[in-house]
């Protein structure tokens, strides 16, 4: 399952900055990484793994890659759900 910058960007209401770009390696889509800004709150998300799980975590800011504890999810509904609760809070 490859999801890419702008399917997800469109899983997240507007009110929400999404700053997402496609991961390509040597012309191959293998998913997307950016972050997702709203109310002061900053989430990063990265949909390239090999276990097919979907990561999200906390972050200070929108250059932080190492940011907080990794959090997994199997579907892109789950994904969208869980960081909009983190965004929310």
């Amino acid at each position: 399952m490859t999801i890419l910058a702008t399917k997800l960007k469109n899983k997240f209401p507007s009110v929400f900055e999404v700053q997402l770009k496609n991961i390509i390696i040597n012309g191959d889509k293998r998913g997307c990484s950016g972050f997702i800004l709203y109310n002061n709150n900053i989430v990063y998300i990265n949909t390239e793994t090999l276990s097919g799980e979907l990561l999200y975590r906390t972050a200070k800011h929108n250059k932080d890659y190492v940011g907080g504890i990794n959090q997994y999810v199997k579907t892109i509904e789950a994904l969208v759900l869980n960081v909009s609760k983190l965004l929310n809070n």
